[in-house]
């Protein structure tokens, strides 16, 4: 419990702020975003960069899969063939 006068002030003003936040915060949050456009453009211009840098690499699942192809014994046809 604060001890002095000033220290109840700050209190009580901090606690007004924060009864506040959420009554602001549904106001900011029905405001439209208004970098939406600009957003949507260089997201699309990344995809578009990303896509040309990529182009030399491989598919990740497929090189897995090629791996998991090479990595198993060629199965023979006769199993019992002594040697």
């Amino acid at each position: 419990m604060p001890s002095s006068p000033a220290q109840l002030e700050d209190a009580q003003t901090k606690r007004e702020e924060t009864i506040a936040q959420p009554e602001t915060a549904k106001v900011e949050v029905q405001k439209p975003f208004t970098f939406e456009e600009e957003l949507k453009e260089k997201s699309e211009q990344l995809n578009v960069l990303n896509i040309e840098l990529n182009l030399d690499k491989r598919d990740p699942i497929v090189l897995y899969a090629e791996l998991e192809q090479t990595d198993e014994q060629p199965k023979r046809k006769c199993a019992n063939h002594e040697r």
